[in-house]
């Protein structure tokens, strides 16, 4: 024991006197700290009081207590030489120095020692530092307890509109990203197995008394995925560079089931290509004036979605004039000769019923025909139809900035390639129609002068003997067909 330990103990052991209970708990935590034995414990306590009564009193500048020495200045050297360490110091930032927790050391400032001093490492892990991070970066966005008033309800709108931002990210990853690329897979599988000049084969287990009689080879194999499969339509621009519509043709008996399914018969947004509930392919024998196909326009690009482009695009129609639609009895290619853009409501303007499948006669059929001409935004002067031709419509939605209305419909129409017909369509005999009959709305919503269709109840349409006049509710002798709320978007 030091000298300073034992006179203050022998101050305190007098003060008390010997056999009081707090001199026995101080000779106690003395003798412990000593080591010595319960034996020691009289001779230990002899010797501090017999060496403290041989002791002169204090004089009264000795009995002032000693002012408090000054903090040791940490030296640069005991801290680089490893003499002392950093869990030694303490920063007090009162005056810029480190003091050492231990009392041989001295004082330097802080802007005078090492990096590798003050910088201390960190022991973390890896994925402690990152939770640590990720607590951190939370209490500044989630209420906590003491936040003020203010503070929790801008914290909570944060969350809130944050919420709503990984929604709608989802939301458009999902449309955009996900299920586009799953229903390219899914097309790209179906496209493998139609070739009609090489056809897959068919599964051997598939019983050959369930195909239809006549049914084409290059369709067996698709038919025993689905039986309702009755066609197969592709359509592409001239240098495929825009223009890549190639997908199978489903019918269900309604216009509905397709909208959303897809060949698989899996619930699919793309939904499929499909004829219209009207058309009859059950068999060979089965024959059809105008076969109509409906198809969505995705925000993808995918379905009957290009079709659009061909409203606002003089050379994309040069460069697409025919289509290629084979059924499960024959093979056909079908010449454009229009494309329309149609309202579908009744305050947008009359609506021309194209929808149709059945016709009064030959002339009923070819009044058809030339209201089909002036409302194309195109002249194919190349391109004549007989009532003897067969047709094939395809429909699709429009955009609202496309058609300037919304639930538009942009509609190309073509009719089919007679037997022993040479195909010689020359671009220039495709021009601008500068009389075209476009809907009401068109022109009201863009401010434009409307056609005379609406305005001279004497108007002719050209080529036709049929007088028409402005009149929403006007059906004339057509077949009323209504345009079916589960059309295609």
């Amino acid at each position: 024991m030091s000298d300073n330990k034992k006179k203050l103990l022998g101050v305190r052991l007098t003060e008390l006197g010997e056999d009081t209970p707090e001199t026995l708990r101080i000779i106690e935590q003395a003798r412990a700290g000593m080591g010595l034995s319960s034996e020691d414990k009289y001779d230990f306590v002899d010797e501090i009081m017999a060496e403290h009564k041989s002791r002169p009193a204090p004089t009264p500048e000795e009995a002032q207590p000693e002012p408090p020495k000054p903090e040791p200045v940490v030296s640069l050297g005991s801290v680089a030489s490893g003499e002392i360490q950093p869990e030694h110091i303490t920063i007090d930032n009162t005056d810029d120095t480190v003091k050492p927790d231990r009392e041989d050391t001295e004082e330097i400032p802080i802007a005078d020692m090492p990096q590798e001093v003050w910088e201390l490492p960190d022991e973390r892990s890896t994925g402690r530092r990152i939770l640590d991070r990720v607590i951190y970066i939370l209490s500044g966005v989630i209420p906590g307890r003491g936040d003020p008033p203010l503070e929790i309800v801008r914290k909570c709108v944060f969350i809130a509109a944050l919420i709503t931002f990984i929604v709608s990210l989802s939301y458009i990853v999902n449309d955009m990203v996900i299920v586009p690329m799953k229903n390219e897979e899914v097309y790209n599988s179906l496209r493998e197995l139609y070739n009609p000049d090489n056809p897959a084969e068919p599964p051997a287990d598939f019983p050959k008394e369930k195909y239809p009689e006549g049914i084409s080879d290059s369709f067996k194999a698709l038919y025993a995925m689905n039986d309702q499969i009755r066609g197969w339509l592709k359509y592409s621009d001239t240098n495929k560079s825009w223009l890549n519509i190639s997908y199978p043709v489903m019918y269900s008996g309604d216009n509905k089931y397709y909208l959303n399914h897809d060949f698989q018969k899996a619930e699919n947004k793309n939904g499929a290509l499909f004829f219209d509930e009207r058309t009859k392919l059950e068999s060979k024998y089965d024959k059809n004036r105008v076969l109509i196909v409906y198809g969505h326009n995705m925000v993808s690009g995918q379905m009957f979605t290009p079709l659009n482009k061909l409203m606002n695009n003089l050379n994309y129609m040069r460069s697409a004039p025919i289509v290629s639609l084979d059924t499960l009895y024959e093979r056909g290619e079908y010449m454009v000769f229009a494309v329309m853009l149609l309202n579908t409501r009744e305050k947008d303007g009359p609506m021309f019923q194209y929808l149709r499948t059945s016709f009064a006669d030959d002339q009923d059929y070819m009044n058809f025909i030339a209201e089909i001409r002036a409302r194309s935004i195109y002249d194919f002067n190349g391109v004549d139809v007989q009532s003897s031709d067969e047709l094939l419509i395809m429909s699709t939605c429009t955009t609202k900035s496309g058609a300037h209305f919304d639930e538009g419909r942009c509609v190309v129409v073509a009719r089919k390639v007679r037997q022993g017909e040479t195909v010689a369509i020359r671009a220039s005999d495709i021009v601008k129609n500068n009389d075209v009959i476009m809907p009401l709305a068109w022109y009201v919503n863009q401010k434009k002068t409307p056609h005379k269709f609406y305005t001279d109840s004497g108007y002719t349409l050209p080529t036709s003997k049929v007088t028409t006049s402005y009149n929403t509710s006007r059906t004339g002798d057509y077949e009323p067909t209504t345009y079916p709320p589960t059309q295609p978007s």
